[in-house]
């Protein structure tokens, strides 16, 4: 088994800057180009492509160093990311695709992907751990996103997606009320302040939800 030596920096639970995503465009940035507002694909529920908008950064550091878990399938993709991150995984081709740790994925283990045409899942064949500059955690709409085209969670240290997505919700209605409070405000000429916009770090939401979580997780 590999060891875990980021589980002990639970705070550092993003993707690194080298990782891309794919804008709605089909033009590939890397995490660091990644802006609040941007359209990013994502998958549906039955494969199809979706597009979802990035609302927050739920933690970003530019220039912190942190070691990730990097998974590499047999068609060659590879997505780099934190050993507490959740990625959606089949265990086998029998088996249901569900959002795990990135610790939880092992040799053989199948991860969806969608290389820009019809998604389908690929075998993991090796598993390391990296060291890379930049921690980012973009947070969407739609709660997951392809990261260099492997469909990922926008979450970490939550043990399910649909329970970390429904502690989301706040977040995403404050999302909507400043959308219309930024539109009213141009509309008026008002200096509009929006406070969902942050520097280098965790976001507030984050950080209460992440207390919360050391409490009854």
């Amino acid at each position: 088994m590999l060891p875990c030596p980021v589980c002990e920096r639970p705070r550092r639970l993003c993707f690194p800057a080298i990782s891309h995503v794919t804008l709605e465009s089909g033009t590939r940035v890397s995490m660091k180009q990644l802006r609040i507002g941007d359209r990013v694909q994502t998958l549906g529920p039955n494969g199809e492509t979706v597009i979802s908008e990035v609302i927050v950064f739920l933690h970003k550091e530019t220039e912190t160093e942190a070691e990730f878990y990097k998974l590499e399938t047999s068609r060659g993709n590879v997505v780099i990311l934190s050993p507490q991150h959740l990625i959606f995984r089949k265990e086998n081709s029998a088996s249901p695709i569900s959002a795990v740790f990135a610790t939880e994925v092992k040799l053989g283990n199948l991860l969806y992907i969608s290389n820009g045409s019809a998604a389908t899942y690929e075998a993991v064949t090796r598993i390391s751990i990296v060291k890379e500059i930049g921690v980012y955690a973009p947070l969407t709409t739609q709660g997951t996103l392809l990261v260099d085209g492997v469909l990922v969670s926008c979450y970490a240290t939550w043990p399910t997606h649909d329970a970390a997505h429904f502690a989301m919700a706040p977040l995403r209605a404050a999302y909507a009320i400043t959308g219309a409070w930024k539109r009213l405000a141009s509309w008026m000429g008002w200096t509009f302040w929006d406070s969902l916009q942050h520097d280098d770090g965790i976001s507030w939401y984050a950080l209460a939800l992440m207390a919360l979580t050391n409490v009854f997780i």
